[in-house]
């Protein structure tokens, strides 16, 4: 039986911003940490919230030493969901994501975000982290549901086949939303899906550390060692 014929070669990198270039978790963390101010600890301790690790919001303990009530949770998501994506100065850049982008801004790869997050935020960020001139575009205001459409209008413009672009997520809607294309899909382990979920969804990889990104296309990482390994 022949062998099955070489994967084209990746000639696009999209990346997610929330959970990708942003630190969702650590975000989340912080702002968490600032709203629980608002609440009466009706315990009489002195806890601040855990490091969220992945753990769903609402924690049990937080509704238990505070005035909140289930019925307030969605009321909270909504306020840190606004601030995540309207205050740029309470996010916090994914380690080692400026590294990889100025690595890939030296190849003939075309480079961009694609996110629901507003424009002006978005750039205003990356610039912040100083990799924003790297970038060849950014498609913004994007919902969930559209972003395969997006991600096949740009290669139908480059006229190339599904293969040739790399998605780079940690978010599973984002996975399941993009999973029916043909787009390759690495889906980081840093955000709040841990590797068995994500494993759930088939990415074409899973990776844990943006840095990983590197070899996936056929680039050396340089004198900094990879975190975790690479699968395919």
């Amino acid at each position: 039986m022949p062998s099955p014929p070489p994967m084209p070669d990746i000639q696009i990198v999209v990346f997610d911003f929330n959970g990708t270039i942003v630190d969702t978790v650590r975000s989340t963390q912080q702002v968490l940490e600032q709203l629980q101010l608002q609440f009466q600890d009706t315990t009489g301790s002195d806890r601040t919230f855990p490091y969220l690790d992945r753990v769903p919001f609402p924690e049990p303990s937080f509704l238990q030493t505070t005035h909140l009530y289930p019925h307030q949770i969605p009321q909270i998501i909504h306020k840190i969901k606004q601030d995540l994506t309207k205050k740029t100065e309470k996010l916090i850049s994914n380690p080692d994501i400026g590294y990889v982008v100025r690595e890939l801004a030296g190849t003939e790869l075309s480079l961009g975000v694609l996110t629901s997050a507003p424009a002006s935020n978005v750039l205003h960020f990356i610039n912040q982290q100083e990799f924003g001139e790297c970038l060849d575009f950014l498609y913004s205001r994007v919902p969930i549901w559209g972003k395969p459409k997006v991600l096949s209008a740009l290669l139908k413009n480059a006229s190339l086949p599904g293969e040739s672009l790399l998605y780079v997520t940690s978010d599973i809607t984002n996975i399941k939303a993009v999973g029916a294309s043909q787009v390759q899909i690495a889906a980081g382990t840093w955000g709040f899906s841990k590797r068995a979920e994500l494993e759930t969804y088939h990415p074409t990889y899973i990776i844990d550390s943006p840095k990983e990104v590197l070899p996936i296309i056929g680039q050396p990482v340089g004198n900094q060692e990879v975190d975790g390994e690479m699968e395919k």
